[in-house]
């Protein structure tokens, strides 16, 4: 029964990563290519077109390596023998 409330606990830590993934590749990804699509907002000011590309990459790539740590939390799961 410990393994089972040990695991728990790196799910929930694995899944709190994985939301964060979740909100960078929202910022980085989707936000940019609503504004790409409906034009810029008024609240925001109008970026250089590098600046911009740059930024997204950024944020992607932030996504990913906390998606990665997700994985790598997972990897810590103990058998239930």
């Amino acid at each position: 029964m410990a393994h089972a409330a040990y695991n728990e606990r790196i799910k929930i830590t694995a899944n709190l990563w994985n939301n964060l993934s979740t909100a960078f590749f929202v910022v980085g990804g989707v936000t940019p290519l609503v504004e790409a699509t409906l034009g810029p907002s008024v609240l925001t000011q109008p970026s250089p077109g590098n600046f911009s590309i740059v930024a997204v990459v950024v944020w992607l790539s932030g996504g990913l390596a906390l998606h990665w740590q997700a994985k790598r939390v997972l990897s810590g799961i103990l058998d239930n023998d």
